[in-house]
């Protein structure tokens, strides 16, 4: 009996060391660790620059298109630094031509991309035959409130046959590439009428963003000046 009660207390004091050997080891790291990390969460508190920097390669929320029930639709995210061209285009003569001024531009700022839509479509308010042409209205807007607005442009009428309504979720768009979206096969692309979405990415190298409607010179867009200036002579006390 004295013996199996020694070996049962030799096992409990094995047991408090190995308790308290673990918890020293624990309370070692956490005095070692736990003023570091302390140290880390106040910093990151009082410089919240990773998080900004994390934020400002989000783009901001546009409203979605909903249904398209004329024309062609588009949502997209245009890269930071890159600048998107859309173009409505047609087939004549088996080649691709664009209809101005059927077109418009977003351009993605150097540290942020930029989320928009493209709404090409008829007027149904005035849907009515001007000569031989029909009204169509553009519209791209971007997040943060971005908004171009075109509208009374015209088609002509053997191509307003052409069109149907269709919707085209883009997201992000691949940089340094052109992409036409027709809608039908497009290794059998006939040879005129056919209505189709060319959608062309680049690098801008510019220092701001923006967008342009019923044109796609963004270039020219971002050189031109409204507004004239010049120094005025000082007289002389």
């Amino acid at each position: 009996v004295v013996a199996a009660f020694e070996s049962q207390g030799e096992k409990h004091g094995q047991f408090l060391e190995w308790l308290f050997t673990g918890a020293g080891a624990v309370v070692g790291v956490l005095s070692v660790f736990g003023p570091l990390a302390l140290l880390l969460g106040i910093s990151a508190l009082f410089n919240p620059g990773d998080r900004e920097k994390t934020v400002s390669r989000v783009p901001a929320a546009v409203s979605p298109l909903g249904n398209i029930t004329s024309g062609i639709g588009a949502e997209f995210t245009v890269p930071a630094g890159q600048v998107a061209t859309f173009e409505i285009v047609t087939r004549r003569d088996n080649e691709t031509v664009l209809n101005p001024p059927h077109c418009g531009y977003v351009m993605a700022p150097p540290d942020s991309p930029v989320a928009g839509t493209f709404r090409w479509s008829r007027k149904t308010e005035e849907d009515v035959a001007v000569g031989r042409s029909r009204k169509w209205s553009l519209e791209i807007l971007t997040g943060g409130g971005g908004r171009g607005y075109t509208e009374g442009i015209l088609l002509p009428d053997e191509l307003n046959a052409a069109v149907v309504a269709r919707g085209l979720g883009l997201g992000v768009l691949e940089p340094n590439e052109e992409a036409v979206h027709w809608g039908v096969d497009a290794n059998d692309l006939p040879a005129n009428g056919l209505i189709g979405l060319r959608v062309t990415v680049m690098a801008h190298g510019m220092k701001h963003g923006g967008s342009g409607n019923a044109h796609i010179d963004w270039k020219k867009a971002q050189t031109t000046q409204s507004t004239t200036r010049r120094k005025l002579p000082i007289d002389a006390p």
